[in-house]
């Protein structure tokens, strides 16, 4: 297997272990334009859920300034960790299958 394939698939694959690290290193030490491109892009795509945490405070403020002593449910927070539930699930199936194609390709 080309070890070129296995770093650019590493990058991918460590959201699983080491989300941020590990392709932040394989971008300072590969020396190839292929390793280095999908290290930049693993490690972007594993910013993304992160993106959920101004949703998920969002909808915390939204139903904080909304709540009274009727005991209504929090729907704006159950919503929010919802939606961000599935970002993160959804990049994490990406990024798998995407470290997998890189790694079983030609």
């Amino acid at each position: 297997m080309d070890s070129r394939k296995v770093m650019a698939g590493i990058s991918y694959l460590s959201v699983l272990f080491a989300p941020f690290v590990v392709p932040i290193i394989i971008f300072f030490v590969a020396q190839e334009e292929f390793v280095r491109n999908h290290a930049k892009k693993a490690f972007l795509s594993h910013l993304i859920p992160w993106l959920a945490f101004p949703i998920i405070g969002f909808a915390v403020y939204a139903d904080f300034a909304r709540l009274n002593s009727d005991g209504e449910i929090p729907i704006f927070l159950m919503i929010g960790i919802i939606v961000s539930g599935l970002i993160g699930f959804a990049v994490t199936i990406w990024n798998l299958v995407k470290g997998i194609k890189i790694l079983i390709s030609k």
